[in-house]
């Protein structure tokens, strides 16, 4: 019979053990948060932040193309838009590749000497890139923003006639 109450009271610290493990896990910011909820709106920005950044929407549209409770046609859409970020991003290497090399053989250019050329026509390779990432990200977004928001009004996280 003791042994019996004490495994009980050995499972209980056990337990409550690993919940004060995870306590500071989630404090901390250790503990993986793939099955967490975001308990914020996109509307919710960054210190002097207006508006919500392209690298946070895109963690948005990731973490529900993963989560469990989102529905199945969402799901999809979700990944679908992932992959639309990469496919502006090497549209945005080709297009500076291109761009790159006739800004570096223009005729205006073609005559300053090659240490000048070379920064010239770099500037427009990593427009192009900048270009290519940032269109990715805000067309994935404004694809998939009906569905965000659908999904934070069911949430109760955003009001359903305000928006907000």
């Amino acid at each position: 019979m003791e042994n019996k109450a004490t495994s009980l009271i050995e499972s209980l610290t056990d337990n409550q053990s690993i919940r004060r493990r995870q306590e500071i896990q989630e404090v901390t910011g250790t503990r993986g948060n793939r099955l967490k909820y975001y308990n914020y709106s996109l509307q919710d920005r960054g210190e002097g932040e207006y508006v919500a950044n392209y690298d946070h929407k895109v963690e948005r549209i990731k973490f529900l193309a993963e989560h469990p409770d989102t529905h199945l046609e969402d799901k999809k859409y979700f990944q679908k838009s992932v992959h639309i970020v990469n496919k502006f991003e090497k549209m945005g290497l080709q297009f500076g590749t291109i761009f790159g090399l006739i800004t570096f053989f223009l005729p205006g250019i073609r005559r300053t000497p090659f240490y000048i050329r070379i920064p010239i026509s770099s500037a427009a390779f990593l427009y192009c890139i900048k270009w290519g990432n940032e269109f990715g990200k805000d067309i994935a977004y404004e694809k998939t923003r009906p569905n965000i928001e659908a999904y934070d009004r069911y949430r109760g996280t955003r009001n359903f006639f305000t928006g907000f």
